[in-house]
């Protein structure tokens, strides 16, 4: 795995005298194995595949351990690489299901397959990689609803602002409009009341000026 949330195929070859892996990119966890220890071909294989679903363990703790970072991040700010990054690990939780899925096949076959010759370290090398395998599974599963419950509270916030701000902007679009419609009634060549005071002006526009500081200062009350 390149990455955290990177998976690449890996291929065995189980022919009579030999086995042969292959992969795109290098293998760190076949790095780990020494092919010369094991007694026979089968536990070989069946080494690999444990390793992989432990592999698969400790890269879905590294992820959770993203998720909740960003969750922190996402709960004093929410920003848009936030939420790329929790769009991210969904991803990454969708591959790994799909390739946990894919070894669980793989191990039903082998375990099936009358070729693949099992003794008893291998029956129980067998059964320890089928239940890391289920285990790792269920936590893939597990995290990822866990991530879209988080995706969908803070789609939840987001919306929520939103629709303050809007109807903020709204309110101080119809206030601002009250000053333009006066002054544009006061403007046609028509009578209007007060229009003999030469003062009229002033004293409209001071109470429509005092209207739109007295609601801005409810507004931030109300805010605070």
């Amino acid at each position: 795995m390149d990455k955290i949330w990177h998976t690449e195929p890996l291929g065995i070859i189980y022919a009579k005298n030999i086995v042969i892996t292959i992969c795109r990119k290098r293998c760190d966890i076949l790095d780990k194995i020494q092919p010369n220890l094991m007694e026979t071909k089968e536990y070989f294989i069946l080494d690999i595949m444990y390793r992989i679903a432990e592999s698969y363990l400790k890269s879905l703790k590294s992820l959770n351990a993203a998720v909740f970072k960003a969750k922190q991040d996402l709960s004093e700010r929410i920003r848009k690489r936030h939420l790329l990054k929790l769009l991210d690990i969904e991803n990454s939780y969708t591959l790994y299901l799909a390739g946990l899925k894919g070894n669980s096949s793989v191990m039903e076959k082998l375990d099936k397959m009358r070729s693949f010759n099992k003794n008893e370290e291998c029956e129980e090398l067998l059964d320890d990689a089928r239940v890391e395998i289920n285990q790792a599974i269920e936590t893939t599963v597990s995290y990822a609803k866990m991530l879209a419950a988080i995706k969908n509270t803070f789609e939840s916030v987001i919306n929520i602002d939103s629709n303050t701000y809007i109807n903020r902007l709204t309110m101080w679009t119809i206030i601002l409009m009250v000053p333009t419609i006066v002054v544009g009634f006061y403007g046609m060549n028509m009578v209007l009341p007060f229009a003999q005071y030469e003062s009229a002006a002033l004293v409209i526009f001071t109470g429509i000026l005092a209207m739109v500081i007295a609601w801005a200062l409810y507004a931030f009350h109300k805010k605070g």
